[in-house]
């Protein structure tokens, strides 16, 4: 279980490994650069119907940190403020107040690191 310290932390860590790699490896376009067409013409894209922008962010983040990042079924509740692992909450009342599952979790020296990738 995370704290709400955690989660708060969340987007501070984000955004240092977006600085890091925009500024190491000039990866990451600011947003309105991602068009239809712009996804279509990297080297990645496939057919667009599967999870390779992600997969790609994955491998880029394991190279860098060198640590294999664990999938995991963890999302935020909006509405209790924390995490926890549920894998299809749609099936509850309360499907709407989950966000996305985070895409990797990594635990170093007891605290945890989760990634939701773009």
């Amino acid at each position: 279980m995370f704290s709400k310290y955690d989660i708060n932390q969340i987007s501070i860590i984000q955004k240092n490994i977006r600085g890091y790699l925009v500024r190491k490896f000039i990866l990451i376009p600011p947003s309105y650069y991602q068009t239809k067409e712009w996804r279509i013409n990297r080297t990645w894209y496939k057919n667009g119907k599967s999870n390779e922008c992600e997969k790609y962010q994955i491998n880029l983040i394991e190279q860098i940190i060198k640590i294999k990042l664990n999938k995991t079924d963890d999302r935020i509740n909006i509405e209790l403020n924390n995490i926890i692992n549920s894998k299809n909450p749609m099936v509850n009342n309360d499907g709407y107040e989950w966000c996305e599952s985070f895409d990797g979790k990594i635990t170093i020296n007891n605290r945890n690191y989760v990634y939701l990738l773009l």
